[in-house]
């Protein structure tokens, strides 16, 4: 009998505890993800809305192939996927449609494509846009990707390098 409750008195100090901790300190990407801009200038509560924008649903565009491939959600584009790095010219060139935007995500799916230089700073009428969020399918470092992606000073740049096998 009194192992049940040994148990049941466990169970709920665990529950409760996971459940009583802030939602950042569960984010098991945290580990995973660095930063490069300089965010002396930034409050850290935007690291939350990051966060939010990342991994949470909101209405996105997705481009691929220097085309529209999708979207999803109603209403105005919060976020921008592009699937591959030549997309960029159509996300400069139709920035007004996504200038309520706050995130844009950039997958780069093999080390050849960090060669190639992305210039954000034209990026003028996207007056929202907070972070970019580059992902890479591959292990890279904090040079490697500030050589290969400029951006507005005000823009939090954030990149995830893994390797999938």
């Amino acid at each position: 009998m009194k192992n049940k409750s040994a148990f049941k008195l466990s169970f709920l100090l665990v529950f409760f505890s996971i459940y009583l901790l802030p939602s950042s300190y569960m984010m098991g990407q945290d580990r995973d993800i660095f930063e490069i801009s300089d965010n002396s200038g930034f409050d850290q509560n935007d690291r939350e809305d990051f966060y939010d924008l990342a991994f949470n649903l909101k209405t996105t565009v997705y481009l691929k192939g220097n085309k529209v491939e999708n979207k999803y959600g109603e209403g105005d584009v919060v976020k921008i996927s592009l699937e591959d790095i030549n997309s960029t010219d159509i996300l400069v060139l139709n920035q007004m449609e996504y200038k309520s935007a706050e995130l844009i995500t950039i997958k780069i799916k093999n080390v050849n494509e960090l060669s190639s230089k992305i210039d954000l700073t034209e990026l003028s009428e996207m007056t929202n846009l907070k972070f970019i969020f580059i992902k890479c399918l591959f292990k890279t470092s904090s040079q490697q990707i500030e050589s290969f992606i400029s951006a507005n000073p005000n823009v939090r740049i954030f990149y995830f390098a893994q390797n999938p096998h």
